[in-house]
């Protein structure tokens, strides 16, 4: 009996051997560089765990680049390749675009119409929702919504003047992720979203989504808690409606997806009232994490460096004089050495430290033999790219004069918000909100390091989106 079940045993372990190192064998049999990987977690057990996700990838791209336009690796069983070319992440973002248009997110609009965002949605789908909304963050459009953020920008500054005692501290990381979204929400969709947090599902129903999606979709698995989409369709039902009915006009960006919404969901290339939801969802979460990230970093850096910090706030100063001392379009328009450190800044401190990209056909690469199949996981390590030594020398020094109107870069070494059609839409609006809000801090406050504050400061290797454990600032009024 015991003879029996050691047999099926040592059957067993040999079957689970095979099935393993085949699955590892992926890039093997492409003759692709890889680094060995362990066993069931693949290379990446240290990532989000004892390495932040930008730093992991790093290591990686450093010790493999240049051996070939990409590099092997493995999340548990399933093969991911990283890119360490810049010409092949041109291709991957823009010159064969059609070919990597999936980014490997998790969407079912039929059990969370929230799901449907642009940044998941691929082929016709994304094509439509693209073709819709990408016009509204054009130029003209970015002087509409102005007031908006000048409305947000003056309400951050209130909050932290109020916050401000003589002689005491704040952590500043902490203040800013509890400010900036409520500010956002109600300056970008008018709504007040009453939630402390964006609750996404358990690790194993995330992990299901993740790499067993169509287990997921058969189990009715929705990428957030359910009462996180009910509060938020609620939320923007009633404020549409109140809209319509009273004929009145916010110029945000919920008025713009008002202006293209077909109630009887009849028209071809306008919104249904579920598509205009998941789309001012995707815009109020995508600046959720990353804003308050950029802010953050950038007064960490001023904070460290008071020189630079003086320059930074009579730049602001002398701009002003320029428009009778008042904070509009044309004033931050003019404060290009705010562009400087806030571009800067993203290089140093990507908020997305890694951009994804899928497959979503069979590609083979140029001048190789090859081939990746459709539904590969495509990882381009932007962190790894802007603190290349090669690309950036001394890439850890902070040095706005990187972003010089003189100084010269190659392309695609500055991608904190992708490129191409698939780059972020939200980029222009991103910085001048930070240059807002930077412009009204520097001419009110005082920023510096604080006593409480733990040097060097450590990065939250835990989440995805690059940002320090805290920052405690001494803040004082000029």
């Amino acid at each position: 009996m015991f003879q029996y079940w050691d047999i099926v045993g040592t059957l067993a372990c040999l079957a689970l051997n095979l099935y393993l190192f085949r699955k590892h064998a992926y890039w093997t049999s492409r003759s692709v560089p890889f680094r060995q990987p362990g066993f069931l977690y693949g290379n990446t057990k240290a990532m989000g765990r004892t390495e932040q996700v930008g730093k992991f990838f790093q290591s990686f791209y450093t010790d493999l680049k240049g051996l070939n336009p990409l590099v092997g690796m493995y999340h548990y069983l399933r093969p991911i390749a990283l890119i360490t070319d810049l010409g092949f992440v041109k291709r991957i973002l823009e010159v064969d675009f059609e070919c990597f248009q999936g980014r490997g997110s998790y969407c079912d609009e039929k059990v969370d119409s929230l799901s449907g965002r642009l940044y998941n949605l691929v082929g016709d789908r994304w094509n439509k929702i693209h073709n819709i909304i990408a016009p509204m963050f054009g130029g003209n459009n970015l002087k509409t919504m102005f007031s908006m953020l000048l409305t947000s920008g003056k309400h951050l500054r209130d909050q932290l003047g109020d916050k401000v005692e003589a002689g005491k501290e704040i952590e500043i990381k902490n203040w800013l992720k509890q400010y900036i979204p409520d500010l956002m929400a109600k300056s970008y969709l008018g709504v007040d979203i009453q939630l402390k947090t964006i609750s996404r599902q358990e690790k194993f129903k995330g992990f299901l989504m993740n790499y067993m999606s169509k287990l997921a979709r058969i189990l009715r698995i929705s990428e957030f808690k359910p009462e996180v989409s009910k509060h938020f369709l609620k939320l923007i039902s009633a404020e549409t409606e109140s809209r319509s009915k009273n004929n009145i006009r916010k110029d945000d960006f919920l008025d713009m997806l008002i202006q293209q919404l077909d109630p009887n969901e009849s028209k071809e290339g306008q919104l249904s009232f579920n598509e205009l939801a998941a789309q001012a969802f995707g815009f109020y979460y995508a600046g959720l994490e990353t804003c308050p990230a950029l802010l953050t970093w950038t007064l960490y850096e001023l904070s460290n460096a008071q020189v630079m910090q003086k320059k930074a706030r009579q730049h602001v100063k002398t701009a002003l004089a320029k428009f009778n001392g008042e904070i509009c379009f044309d004033s931050i328009s003019a404060m290009t050495y705010l562009d400087q450190i806030v571009n800067e800044s993203l290089r140093k401190y990507p908020p997305i430290p890694v951009l994804i990209r899928e497959t979503t056909k069979n590609y083979q690469i140029p001048n190789t033999t090859t081939t990746l199949e459709a539904g590969t996981p495509i990882y381009i390590p932007v962190y790894a790219i802007h603190h290349d030594p090669e690309l950036y020398p001394t890439p850890e020094k902070f040095n706005p004069e990187r972003f010089s109107m003189n100084a010269k870069r190659e392309p695609y070494t500055w991608i904190p918000f992708g490129e191409g059609p698939r780059a972020c839409l939200g980029k222009q609006l991103s910085i001048m909100q930070a240059k807002i809000v930077l412009a009204y801090l520097l001419i009110n406050f005082r920023f510096s390091i604080g006593k409480k504050c733990s040097m060097p400061l450590q990065v939250d290797v835990t989440s995805f989106v690059l940002t320090p454990k805290n920052l405690w600032l001494k803040v004082e009024r000029i």
